[in-house]
């Protein structure tokens, strides 16, 4: 059965123009909004990229000062360190007052003292040293600490006189 169009030519090319025209613009939008998808992907990972760029750079200067913070705290306790070090050494040092009651116990009766000195008469300025002797291991597991060394008189002088002779007598270490 033959189909018989009765709408004029010009009419059914318009319609079907019309028709072509909206599936085309249905296909532009709809390709448009396909590919905006990743342009806009695209733009967001850009945009966080740079928003994550300048989070690495407040980190990275945040860590720079907590290094330059670690440096001075390692020195400053490692200064705190030798002090404690320095401070044990002078505790087991000789007691001054100890030795001079035991040199009054123990000087013969009338005898006075003209001078009581130390060898070198003080010490040379320099500061004390840390000296390692052995590694050992401590129960923790790490090494022991080393011993300080402060410079100090070795030699105590002492020349008195008898009060009887008038006599000096010669000077004694100990």
């Amino acid at each position: 059965m033959p189909i018989v169009n009765l709408l004029p030519e010009r009419l059914v090319v318009t319609q079907t123009r019309r028709r072509h025209l909206r599936r085309w613009t249905i296909a532009c939008v709809l390709a448009m909004a396909l590919l905006s998808l990743p342009v806009g992907l695209d733009w967001y990972r850009n945009a966080r990229a740079d928003e994550l760029s300048v989070e690495f750079q407040v980190l990275a200067t945040d860590r720079g000062r907590a290094e330059v913070e670690l440096t001075d705290l390692i020195a400053k306790s490692r200064e705190t360190y030798l002090q404690l070090e320095r401070a044990k050494a002078l505790r087991t040092k000789r007691s001054w007052s100890g030795m001079i009651t035991l040199l009054a116990e123990t000087m013969p009766k009338g005898c006075w003292l003209v001078e009581l000195s130390t060898d070198p008469p003080a010490p040379s300025g320099h500061q004390a040293q840390a000296i390692s002797q052995r590694p050992s291991t401590s129960a923790s597991g790490g090494t022991a600490p080393a011993t300080v060394v402060i410079d100090a008189p070795r030699i105590l002088r002492i020349i008195g006189l008898p009060v009887n002779r008038g006599i000096r007598m010669r000077s004694s270490e100990i």
